[in-house]
């Protein structure tokens, strides 16, 4: 009987029973078959359990017997089980199963056994060994069709019917061990992994034996690959879906592997005959085969951009079937984003192009492998997906195929008793397959099946990294997400968005470590993230006391590896706004061209140290009322041009202490008004060249004494010159002349004694107010000279 979708049991009834490889006992009915007719009765079938020990009703008959041990010889039968229970314990009955490339097989049976509810429940997530197949005949020859091995794990278990032999009927599902990675999901990040790499911690993880062969795909390292909420199958799956990479399974009598390719060669080829095409049933043969073509897309292109290189990535891949009009490159797939622009960072112009066209043509490939395929029915159990075989057939094209999936059928009831299971009809035991299949020479590539993940909006992240600030080039940050439980890991490098950005200027504020910032995802995927904002928290609380401050807005940072902070604040509280400005440290300005400030009110500025201002142009400084200026140490002024000083009103100088002026060049003084000058000191003048003192309206000093030493002095006067003197004038010299144009005249008491001088008189007058001329010779030598006593001596 064939295994439908419904898994139905079969009718009990009462009798003696008796098969074949079944130890016989004689009687109506056996212990268990008692039990179970006073089950019925009783209304508790859900209830019965199976039991090898003898029980009574009232209608039980007496010569019962006990039937524990029990066993069954399965070397013989088409289909058979090995179990943990033990070999023989369990009776495959019938199997029907799927199999295909980059999918995990399915295989649901029916079982009959002996063993109690708990043994049975037992089983469940353990390895069985199914075998199907026919059985050995030493007199034909190995057509692949004998029975042969095929392990799995029990993932569901369900019991039917009791025969009344004892024999409990159960069905079961069998899968292979990577189908338990889709009962474990997980939000995990993998950084600066190739795929294979992924695909071999994730197997590791969960014990799988995996040979991934050599593959030129899959060997590109991703800088991020997140596992978003998926199972780990669906994850697997969908990396080996987008790199071309497909697996199988390869049944040995000891072990079962994973194999994952990435090309048809990979896969091992059949080692018997060529597998002939009949067009009827007989060993070892295919007996029906149909060939299909559809319409498939021509051409697929693709897109992405790469900020890296700031630039978009176009890829397109044509069929290679261009002469069929069923993939006509008119047929054009055209995808954005191609998912190859942002996984590579750092990657140069060729790497990316070369990672686009290559999952461009994956992409293509898929379509191509559904142009073209065959199915076919045959009896040979050894065809398993990933098997490379060849047909042979008259006229057939492309003899060599790639096996793509497997539907195994087998049925088994040699064992069945009419008094055991009823009057049923008979089916003989088979095997029998279907299977699908594409040219050899088209590569093979997996459905898009598993689901993509998608982050259904943005998520909040906490800045991560060595220090402070934690950043590249591009001004990326790394994060950790909430969700993130490997305390090692930290996101890859992710792109802040600014609210500005320009080719060298623009804004840029980079997020701090332990700053939570907002992460938002393109299209979803988590693989793209971006951060978009930032978030305060109860640990990083605003600058400003909120609600006391909530009118004030601003800028503050703070300083790194240090004290302190930079800010810009604005208070908009009506009356006391306000714009501050606060730097830790330096505030420099630059301005390249004009700055105009206008303060409408007071201005005032403190500076605590020093101020140097330097000017290349000219200043100006217009003050309409007051100017103060107080200089607490030394001032120096240098002026390499003209100093032109104007004072519309007076001005007054007070020097506290010494005034010293060097003048290194001419010296020139105009007053237009009176000229004063009080010196409460002594005034030293010193020329080292001749001094020139005119006074047009004449020139008056005063003094109550001194000294005057001259080496050598000439008076030139153009007009009169008298000197005149309150008390004793005293001329001490070694020799005199005087010499007058007209007259000399001394009057008043004169003296001249014991002196020779000789006085040329050019007009020249002594008058009263006492001249002494005493010693050596004094001679007045007369041109019209005249002395007037005045009380001259002349001393020598």
């Amino acid at each position: 009987m064939p295994l439908r979708s419904s898994w139905g049991g079969y009718a009990l009834r009462r009798g003696a029973v008796g098969s074949p490889g079944l130890k016989r006992f004689s009687g109506r009915g056996g212990a268990t078959g008692v039990r179970l007719a006073c089950a019925l009765r009783a209304g508790q079938l859900s209830a019965v359990e199976p039991s090898p020990r003898r029980e009574s009703c009232q209608d039980a008959p007496a010569d019962a017997v006990d039937v524990s041990t029990m066993a069954y010889d399965q070397s013989k039968r088409i289909l058979a089980i090995t179990t943990i229970l033990g070999p023989d314990k369990v009776l495959l009955t019938e199997l029907e199963g799927h199999d295909e490339l980059s999918q995990p097989f399915l295989f649901k049976i029916r079982m009959a056994t002996e063993e109690g509810p708990s043994s049975v429940q037992g089983l469940l997530g353990t390895e069985v060994t199914l075998e199907f197949g026919l059985p050995v005949d030493p007199d034909a020859p190995t057509v692949g069709v004998e029975r042969r091995k095929f392990r799995g794990f029990i993932r569901r278990i369900s019991r039917g019917f009791f025969s009344v032999g004892g024999m409990t009927e159960w069905q079961a599902e069998v899968v292979p061990k990577l189908w338990f990675l889709s009962r474990s999901a997980n939000v995990k990040i993998y950084q600066d992994l190739t795929t294979n790499d992924i695909i071999q911690q994730v197997a590791n993880k969960f014990g799988i034996s995996k040979q991934l062969n050599a593959n030129a795909r899959g060997m590109t390292t991703l800088d991020l690959c997140v596992q978003y909420r998926e199972s780990a199958l669906d994850f697997v799956s969908r990396l080996m879906e987008k790199e071309g990479l497909f697996y199988f399974h390869d049944h040995t009598d000891s072990t079962t592997t994973l194999k994952i390719v990435d090309m048809n060669a990979s896969c091992p080829a059949w080692a018997l005959d060529p597998v002939p095409l009949h067009g009827h049933r007989s060993r070892g043969s295919v007996w029906r085969f149909d060939e299909e073509y559809a319409v498939q897309t021509g051409k697929w292109a693709t897109r992405d951009f790469d900020f890296n290189g700031v630039m978009t990535q176009d890829n397109e891949q044509p069929t290679r079937f261009t002469s069929s009009p069923g993939m006509s490159t008119d047929h054009e797939v055209y995808d954005y984003p191609g998912a190859y622009g942002e996984k590579w960072m750092e990657a140069d112009t060729i790497g990316l192009l070369t990672t686009g066209s290559g999952l461009t043509r994956v992409a293509i490939e898929r379509e191509e492998a559904k142009y073209h395929r065959r199915r076919g029915a045959s009896d040979i159990s050894l065809l398993d997906p990933g098997r490379r075989l060849k047909l042979s057939a008259d006229g057939l094209t492309d003899p060599e195929v790639l096996i793509t999936s497997v539907h195994h059928r087998a049925l088994d009831y040699s064992h069945w008793t009419d008094e055991m299971w009823g009057d049923r009809p008979r089916q003989q035991p088979f095997y029998e397959n279907e299977f699908t299949c594409i040219p050899q020479s088209v590569p093979f590539r997996p459905e898009i099946r598993a689901p993509r993940p998608f982050v259904r909006g943005p998520q909040t992240a906490i800045v991560v990294g060595d220090g402070d600030i934690h950043t590249d080039k591009y001004g990326r940050v790394q994060v950790k997400f909430h969700w993130d439980r490997d305390n090692a890991s930290a996101s890859v490098w992710v792109r802040v968005s600014q609210g500005w950005a320009g080719a060298g200027f623009g804004q840029i504020h980079i997020p701090r470590v332990g700053e939570e910032v907002v992460v938002d995802f393109l299209e979803g995927d988590p693989d793209r993230p971006l951060i978009t904002g930032r978030l305060y928290n109860s640990n990083n609380m605003p600058p400003y006391s909120l609600p006391a401050n909530k009118t004030q807005y601003g800028i503050k940072t703070n300083s790194v590896d240090a004290s302190g902070s930079n800010e810009l604040r604005f208070e908009d509280k009506g009356g006391s706004e306000q714009i501050y400005v606060h730097a830790q440290k330096d505030l420099d300005s630059v301005v390249e061209n004009n700055e105009t400030r206008h303060v409408k009110v007071d201005r005032k500025t403190n500076i605590d140290a020093n101020e140097t201002s330097t000017i290349g142009g000219n200043k100006k400084t217009d003050v309409t009322g007051n100017f103060d200026e107080k200089v607490m140490g030394k001032e120096t002024r240098q002026v390499f041009g003209a100093v032109t000083e104007t004072f519309m009103s007076g001005e007054t100088r007070t020097v506290m202490s010494k005034l010293q002026e060097t003048v290194t060049g001419q010296l020139t003084q105009t007053v237009t008004g009176p000229y004063n000058q009080t010196v409460t000191g002594p005034m030293n003048i010193t020329c080292a060249a001749a001094i020139t003192v005119t006074a047009t309206a004449g020139w008056t000093l005063l003094a109550p004494g001194g000294t005057k030493t001259v080496d050598n002095e000439f008076f030139k006067i153009g007009a009169k010159d008298v000197l005149q003197y309150a008390m004793k004038m005293t001329l001490a010299v070694n020799k005199m002349d005087l010499i007058a144009n007209t007259a000399i005249t001394v009057g008043g008491n004169t003296k001249m004694d014991k002196w020779t001088n000789k006085i040329d008189i050019y007009s020249m007058g002594f008058k009263k107010g006492g001249v002494d001329l005493e010693k050596d010779e004094v001679r007045i030598i007369s041109t019209q000279s005249k002395i007037v006593q005045a009380a001259m001596h002349i001393l020598t």
